[in-house]
Formats: C-alpha cells, structure tokens, sequence
C-alpha cells in the first residue's frame, strides 16, 4: 500500500473513531442523566405535535399544564408560534419520527451535530493551517466539555454551532480556491443557521465585513454576492409563516427578533459600528504596509551570519511579544487561569437560572479556560499582531472575536450561546501550539530548545488531565443546566 494512501486511511480511522466514541459516550451519559431542563421538554414537545401536524409550532400545551401548577411563565410560552425558526424543531421532529417517541430520539440532531464538529474543525485546520494544527483542534473538539455538555441536551446550540462552523468551512475553501459552489454552500448553510436561530445570521454580516477589507474583489463574483442574500432569501418562508399566523405585528411580536433589535441603543450601535471600522481599516493598512516592505527590493544579506543574525531577531521578537500578551492576559484573566490548572476546583455550573446573571464582560473568557485551559492559547491567538498570514487565517481570528463581542454584548451569560465561537478558538489554540513549539524547535541553543520542548509538552499533559476531570465529575454526569 502507498504511503500517503496509509496515511490517508490512518487519519480517517482516528476521525472515525473520535466521532464514533463521541456520540456513544455523550448518548450514553444521555441516558444516564436523572434530570431535564425546561427547554429539553419544551423541544421534545414541540418535535412530538410538529410530527403531528407541521404546523402546530407552539408551546400553549405544555405552558397550560405549568402554568396549571403555578409556575410563572414568559409571555412567548402561550403565543401561537414559537419565538426561534423551525429548523432545529423539525430536525428532532424528523428524529422522533424516525427513532420513535422518546426524548432519546428528538436529542440525535443534537448529539449528532455537535459530535460531527470534531472532523469539521479538521477540515477547517487543515486547510488553513496544516495537517498538525487539524488533527491537535480535532483532538481537543472531542475532549471540548462545553460541546459535550450541549451535546447531551435537546439544545439548539450544537446545530447552530455546527452550521455555523460549516459557513466557516465553505467560505474558507470559496476564499482559498475562488469556488464559486463553495461561497454557495456557505450562504446555504449560513440560511439554515439563520432559521435556527436569527443570531445564525451573524457569520454572515462577519463575512461582509471581512470581505469589505481584505477581499474586495470578491464582491464582484456573482456566486459570492448570491451567498450573502441566501440566508435572507431563505427566511422568507419563516416570514411569511409570521406574517399569516401575526399579521404586520409580526415585526414588533416576536420576542426573539425583538431583542436583537433592542440588544442596543441607536447611539451605542453607531459607536461600535464606527470603531469597528477603524479597527479593520488600522489592520488593513498594516497588512498593506508590511506586504510592501516584504515586496520593496532590498538588498540580500552580506552573508549567512547576517541571514541568521536576521531570523534570530524575528524569532526574539515573537517570543517577546508573546510574553507581553499572556502576561497582559495574567492581569486580567489571572484568576480564571489559576482555577484552569487547579485540579480541585470547576466552573460555575448550576441548575438555578440566576446563578450567573450578574456575568461580567470577562465572564465566557474566564469560563473557557475554566473548562479548557487550552482555550488560553485562543485568546493569546486573537491579541497578538501577525505580521504575515494568509487572508484565511486572517478570517478565523476576525470571525471567533466579532461571535464572542456579539454574546458579550449580548448580555444574557450561558456558556452555551458561545459555542459557534469555540471550534474557532480551538483552532486559533491549535495553530498558536504548534507555531510557538516550530518556533522552539529553531532555537540553535540545546538546553534552551529543550526546557522550552518541555514546558510545551508539560502545559499540553496538564490541560489534558484537567479536562478529563472536568469531563468524569461534570461533563459526562449531565447534571447541570446553567454553566
């Protein structure tokens, strides 16, 4: 057998057997789990009438029957429409249907969505990245224990995740290769992410936005223009469906897209429009700058001391302005990355609603790490100046901040509405890894190449074992609802 067919078939059978081993240990957990959140029966109800009677996408039943034992609902439980779109709602509709009548079957798009993230952020590494940096975020993404924890629930979350880490993969190969199907499919999968839930639509308003300072020729491909009305295109029907059940109410009744309009005031959204403009067109122009110094003609090294002279230095500035970045990220996320390598202690988790009502802006960084110390490198990835890097990696690093800015912005703290933001970061944690251990391995000093080898591979041994405990005594339990 040809080596590189041997390879091939050894990275697929390990992505194999993440994936398999992922959906039987978090179905199994499924099982074993003693308690439901609101929202699981809510989903699990909705799936049983929809399979019913497509139409009957509501909660009023099940709202009469609480309400009935006096708990104090929200006004959307006995609207005649349900406030998210239907698509999460019809895939375990589709479940229930096919697997039968059991809250087992109506979590399969759940589980087998947030599970089918793991080869997912392989693609997206290995296309950006390497073949390394894809096999180290596939690896993390089946450990990830806020992805299993949402795995393990009749949750929205994983299929927006994954819909939204699909947009990420097509537009990727769409930018690299200039496939006009590719930006297609990005604009498809971003419409059903927006039909999940309407912030599914932001990754596209990060593509534009992208697009506008580093591919502006992209905006005269007429596949890609297609994609970014897609998603719109294909909320029409959830509209009209609105539209006949509310009337022209339908604009101002439905809670979901009413808090999105109200999530800011005029004043505040001109602000951070404004300032986010600034920030593109600053790193646009930096790139421009750096790009015409690398093409300006200067003259070669004198000699190979002087070449190495040269790359000792970039090295030596790399290094320290990493240094500055994790210890500018010690001053404010000190206390979290004290907890992320403490083996006694875990995030906050509960099944009380207002346990982590009063989160602050810091609250899903502290979280991350909390749960995954890995995620430190992420955050590391996003703060740092990269002097050379391709309009893809540009692209990941843009669309992980801007997700996780929006649900700060947000305000309404659960780790597991920043989720589509997480196969970003394991990413963007992948890809800093194995630069910084590249990077060490250029140090022509022995004991230093090694001390550092060491501390790489001591930091990777230590995150593994603090999220496998996390995992045993918190993840596969599924005993928890906020977290």
């Amino acid at each position: 057998m040809p080596k590189e067919t041997l390879k091939k078939l050894s990275i697929f059978a390990l992505l194999l057997f993440f994936t398999i081993s992922a959906f039987y240990i978090r179905l199994e957990n499924f099982k074993k789990s003693e308690y439901r959140s609101i929202d699981e029966v809510v989903y699990y109800r909705m799936a049983k009438q929809m399979r019913d009677n497509f139409f009957d996408y509501n909660t009023i039943p099940y709202g009469l029957e609480l309400a009935k034992r006096g708990r104090d609902l929200p006004k959307y439980f006995f609207e005649p429409l349900f406030k998210h779109p239907p698509v999460y709602t019809i895939l375990a509709s589709c479940s229930v249907k096919a697997f039968g009548n059991s809250m087992e079957a109506s979590l399969c798009p759940s589980l087998l969505l947030g599970v089918l993230l793991i080869p997912l952020v392989f693609l997206i590494g290995n296309t950006v990245y390497g073949l390394g940096v894809g096999l180290l975020a596939a690896f993390f993404m089946w450990l990830d224990p806020i992805t299993t924890i949402c795995s393990q629930k009749v949750w929205m979350d994983t299929t927006i995740a994954f819909l939204n880490t699909l947009t990420v993969l097509f537009f990727v190969i769409g930018l690299k290769k200039n496939n006009g199907l590719a930006f297609i499919l990005s604009g498809v999968s971003s419409g059903l992410a927006f039909n999940t839930k309407y912030s599914g639509v932001l990754i596209t308003f990060i593509i534009t936005a992208f697009c506008l300072f580093y591919a502006r020729e992209l905006f005269k491909n007429k596949a890609f223009l297609f994609s970014l009305v897609l998603p719109v295109i294909m909320l029409i029907p959830w509209l009209l469906w609105n539209y006949s059940v509310y009337g022209i109410d339908c604009l101002i009744l439905n809670d979901e897209a009413r808090s999105l309009i109200n999530l800011f005031p005029p004043k505040l959204i001109s602000l951070i429009i404004i300032v986010t403009l600034l920030i593109l067109l600053c790193v646009s122009i930096l790139r421009r700058l750096s790009f015409s110094r690398n093409s300006a003609q200067t003259p070669p090294p004198s000699s190979t001391t002087a070449a190495g002279v040269s790359s000792s230095k970039d090295n030596l500035l790399s290094i320290s302005s990493l240094i500055f970045v994790v210890g500018f990220l010690m001053l404010l996320l000190g206390e979290p990355i004290s907890k992320g390598f403490n083996f006694f202690k875990f995030p906050v988790h509960s099944w009380a609603s207002g346990v982590i009502s009063d989160g602050n802006p810091l609250f899903y960084f502290g979280q991350m790490i909390e749960f995954s110390p890995f995620f430190i490198l992420g955050i590391v990835m996003i703060l740092l100046f990269h002097k050379e890097e391709t309009k893809e990696m540009s692209f990941i690093r843009l669309a992980a901040t801007i997700i996780i800015i929006f649900f700060i912005a947000w305000g309404n703290f659960q780790s597991r509405y920043i989720l589509p933001a997480l196969p970003l970061f394991i990413i963007l944690s992948s890809s800093l890894y194995a630069s910084i251990f590249n990077l060490c391995e250029k140090i022509d000093f022995f004991i230093i190449r090694a001390l550092l080898r060491g501390i790489l591979f001591a930091f990777l041994i230590l995150t593994v074992v603090k999220i496998l405990i996390i995992n045993f005594l918190l993840s596969f339990p599924n005993n928890c609802c906020y977290f």
